[in-house]
């Protein structure tokens, strides 16, 4: 990872793209919703869909979340899809 790439939201991200998340926004209850999935700063992802839900592989588990809070998901960008 480089350190000066810039992060891009999770929603922005082609289907089939690896990155690591790095902030999941200020809000409390969404972030605590976002907690509570596994989606923490750091993780490794893989975008695997991104309709009707967006579809995330994180390690072992996979995570479905909506749009709103695919928009609050910063990530860096490993492989683009």
């Amino acid at each position: 990872m480089k350190k000066n790439q810039a992060a891009v939201k999770l929603t922005e991200l082609k289907k089939g793209s690896n990155g690591i998340i790095k902030d999941i926004g200020t809000d409390w209850e969404k972030s605590r919703k976002l907690l509570t999935l596994g989606i923490l700063p750091g993780e490794e992802f893989t975008l695997l869909q991104k309709y009707p839900v967006i579809l995330l592989k994180l390690g072992y588990s996979f995570v479905a979340v909506d749009e709103s809070l695919g928009e609050k998901i910063q990530v860096i960008i490993q492989n683009e899809g």
